[in-house]
């Protein structure tokens, strides 16, 4: 099973900062990311599977980790 496309740019983004040099931007560009992923990205997909499956995506989101 293939990784987690977010982990997978997260990890592209440390090794940017790394290589580059800065502390800095590994900071804040993890932190800005996991920000613009969850707010754009998670909750509006999370809110659409609520209202399409209810009570079986609630089991679900229950027992499985939001990052997978």
């Amino acid at each position: 099973m293939p990784g987690s496309p977010m982990v997978g740019m997260a990890s592209l983004i440390t090794a940017w900062s790394l290589g580059v040099g800065t502390v800095l931007g590994l900071v804040g560009a993890e932190a800005f990311f996991v920000f613009v992923m969850t707010r754009l990205q998670i909750q509006p997909e999370e809110r659409m599977l609520l209202s399409e499956f209810g009570v079986l995506y609630e089991q679900y989101y229950a027992k499985v980790h939001r990052g997978l």
